[in-house]
């Protein structure tokens, strides 16, 4: 992220944060949507993908708010192993 994109005390700016949000409200209606039928078959990755995406999240504002590159580096490789381990979701 670009130095200007921080805002005041380090945070990225308010558009950012809201898109955050937003996302957070698309995963909860997704949920909702799915979850109004009857599985056709276990959720088994759903589990493992929400830990991966809560422990991607918290690093990553960790590594924001310690200017942790190397924390940061860990998310990215964290999402690049998701994706090759599971060729579909790419």
């Amino acid at each position: 992220m670009a130095r200007s994109e921080i805002g005041a005390g380090g945070f990225p700016d308010q558009q950012r944060s809201e898109r955050i949000g937003d996302q957070a409200v698309n995963i909860a209606q997704s949920a909702v949507r799915i979850l109004r039928h009857p599985r056709v078959k276990p959720y088994v990755d759903l589990p493992r993908m929400s830990e991966v995406a809560e422990e991607m999240m918290r690093d990553s504002l960790n590594a924001l708010v310690r200017r942790d590159v190397e924390l940061a580096q860990k998310v990215l490789a964290m999402d690049d192993r998701w994706i090759i381990s599971r060729p579909d979701l790419s």
